[in-house]
């Protein structure tokens, strides 16, 4: 991962965290797809789609916790919740896998652990 995209996830992460969609809506694609680990009707696909469930986030307060950045390969960031005390980052944390093309967000996959969205990042 090139420090400039891990720089932009950061920032629209954090922008997120913060309530402010807009930073992060920059980096998604228009054709983006958020799944969870399990196929179901709450995958999203479609930067619109994906933005109306990142808002009933936001309404919820989803956005508080902490997290960790690591470089997944290329193109990919994993992204998780930060560890509490006592934990590591592999105690079954759950992860998303955040794909970029072309400089934009086209996929993240959700993973039930950091180990398994690390491994399947190739």
């Amino acid at each position: 991962m090139s420090q400039a995209l891990m720089e932009q996830g950061r920032a629209g992460l954090l922008a997120w965290q913060r309530g402010d969609l807009s930073g992060l809506a920059e980096l998604l694609d228009p054709d983006v797809e958020l799944l969870w680990w399990e196929p179901g009707p709450w995958d999203c696909r479609g930067k619109a789609a994906v933005l109306s469930l990142l808002r009933q986030r936001l309404a919820g307060g989803q956005t508080q916790a902490r997290t960790e950045l690591y470089d997944g390969g290329p193109d990919t960031i994993v992204v998780s919740g930060e560890p509490t005390a006592g934990e590591s980052a592999q105690d079954g944390r759950p992860a998303t896998l955040v794909t970029f093309a072309h400089g934009r967000v086209v996929r993240m996959q959700q993973y039930r652990t950091v180990q398994d969205a690390v491994a399947a990042s190739g």
